[in-house]
């Protein structure tokens, strides 16, 4: 049967039609991975030898270093150093450990006086820090609702913050840091206020005193370990 233009045109139709040839499938990919592959290969081979010797030239000044150091040590120990027992039976070594010795019984008299205040001092802000704290925040607040109120109702506001600092609390404030001894107190805002700051203020300055103290039992201490490493 002789072929018709319909059947010639459906035939360029469906090759036009037909997918592309896939470039996996239609030609092997083998050279292109062997290429890769050992290119691959070679930057390894090339980054471990220039990580190991390329970039650490030091690392043969390190091992000339450690047996040049290991004779000195060598040839010191040959000249002989005093042990630490030797050291430590001096008569210097004796002299610098009495002083340090000494130096700590002069502070300890003034020390522990100064922790007996400081401990007594933590106690009386333990009795009063909540009530201050919890104070000071109802007056925070009622001083940012003046600020952000009306004019109108500022002057009652106002009052209202008066009578909240004017308002007595009683606390009960330890007399002696060994004890529960306690001495009861009615203090308004301002006065429990002045009383933590003044609290605070002391702890400070008798911190800052021990620390003035330390410098010299510290020093000593100091030589007669300087001292001991130095001979030994």
């Amino acid at each position: 049967m002789a072929e018709t233009p319909d059947t010639g045109k459906l035939v360029k139709r469906e090759a036009a039609d037909a997918p592309a040839p896939d470039p996996i499938t239609s030609r092997s990919t083998s050279a292109i991975i062997l290429v890769c592959a050992l290119l691959l290969t070679g930057v390894t081979v090339w980054s471990l030898y220039d990580e190991v010797y390329g970039m650490r030239p030091w690392k043969s000044y390190q091992q000339s270093y450690v047996k040049r150091f290991d004779r000195y040590l060598k040839r010191l120990q040959k000249r002989g150093f005093k042990s630490e027992d030797e050291v430590r039976a001096s008569a210097e070594y004796h002299r610098l450990d009495a002083e340090a010795k000494a130096a700590r019984e002069q502070a300890r008299p003034q020390q522990a006086e100064i922790d007996r205040k400081v401990a007594l001092i933590d106690k009386q802000l333990l009795a009063i820090s909540d009530q201050f704290q919890d104070r000071r925040g109802h007056i925070t607040v009622a001083d940012y609702k003046i600020e952000t109120s009306a004019e109108k109702d500022k002057a009652k506001l106002r009052r209202d913050v008066e009578k909240l600092r004017a308002e007595k609390s009683v606390v009960f404030l330890p007399v002696d840091e060994t004890s529960d001894r306690t001495e009861k107190r009615e203090l308004n805002f301002d006065d429990l206020q002045t009383l933590y700051v003044s609290l605070k203020d002391k702890k400070g300055a008798l911190l800052a005193d021990t620390s003035r103290r330390r410098p010299s039992s510290r020093s000593a201490r100091h030589a007669r370990a300087w001292r001991t490493s130095t001979s030994v």
